[in-house]
């Protein structure tokens, strides 16, 4: 075979393999280009430890983002994995900066193992999305009879609660916090069993009325629990004028005027709250209200 004639034979297979070698090396560029990730966010702690938690317990933790970038990275969302966790987040963290992440956690509704995760995503791609694992446990160890008190309707103006300790240790109310509307009874059933009274005390204003009533109790787990309670107080005290307009009032004047107030039990009225600046005095069938004048000098 010729030289010619050799090299109209190898010709083809060296273009095939020039077109080869061109088309790996483009290849090879575009895969290099595709998979190059900037640096992740940087966190401490990489994961939240909840511990040990009781039922009615929350938690709060906080994960330090930083940014390793020159310029600052916008946090575009934040998303959780279940219900029972919530989060402070900033809008950025600056250049070469770190800012808080704050995670609130609660206990109610869970049981045993928790495992669920936050996901931070970044704005512009700047760096990958963040994934935060959390992990604890939740004993159920207390079961309540009811998770709050309503004593609208009852005639004698209250209920009772029963707290159970379900693995049958000792359960004991220390003390009950209370406004001055509820009165609290503690009464042992069992070691493990407590019951409580609470009742209402004196005269509310018409309308719907809520307190929280705190509980300390002996458990390593629910040292404290808050029980919402709520009334509604339909009308029985009326008052003559329902408005007082005071008009025009003459800078360093006091001005006054009577609300005559009709109902049951009037000795035990008493002033709950005044706007500021203003004196209110309890009088023998009437009310008295008036502004402070600007000299500051009370009634």
């Amino acid at each position: 075979m010729s030289t010619a004639s050799f090299l109209s034979n190898l010709a083809p297979f060296g273009l095939t393999l020039a077109c080869a070698g061109i088309g790996f090396t483009a290849v090879r560029h575009f895969t290099a280009q595709s998979t190059h990730i900037s640096p992740h966010v940087d966190i401490v702690p990489s994961s939240v430890s909840l511990g040990h938690l009781g039922q009615y317990a929350t938690a709060e933790r906080v994960v330090w983002l930083t940014n390793p970038h020159s310029t600052p990275l916008h946090i575009q969302e934040v998303s959780v994995s279940c219900g029972c966790t919530t989060t402070q987040a900033p809008d950025l963290i600056p250049p070469h900066g770190s800012a808080p992440l704050t995670i609130h956690f609660n206990a109610l509704g869970r049981n045993g193992r928790v495992q669920e995760e936050i996901y931070v995503s970044f704005a512009g791609r700047e760096s990958e999305d963040v994934t935060i694992p959390i992990s604890g446990t939740v004993t159920r160890e207390i079961a309540l009879s009811q998770p709050s008190l309503d004593l609208t309707g009852n005639s004698l103006a209250a209920g009772t609660l029963t707290l159970t300790r379900l693995d049958g240790k000792p359960l004991q109310v220390t003390s009950a916090n209370a406004s001055s509307h509820l009165k609290t009874d503690i009464q042992t059933v069992s070691p493990a069993v407590t019951r409580l009274a609470v009742s209402r005390i004196g005269f509310d204003l018409s309308g719907a009325h809520t307190e929280d009533l705190t509980l300390h109790l002996n458990d390593p787990l629910v040292p404290t629990l808050t029980l919402p309670v709520f009334w509604t107080t339909h009308g029985v005290y009326r008052s003559a004028p329902q408005a007082v307009n005071f008009g025009s009032v003459t800078p360093g004047t006091v001005v006054e005027r009577q609300v005559k107030i009709s109902g049951p039990e009037l000795t035990h009225l008493r002033v709950a709250s005044a706007p500021p600046g203003w004196v209110t005095r309890l009088q023998p069938n009437a009310v008295r209200a008036a502004p402070q004048n600007v000299l500051g000098q009370w009634l």
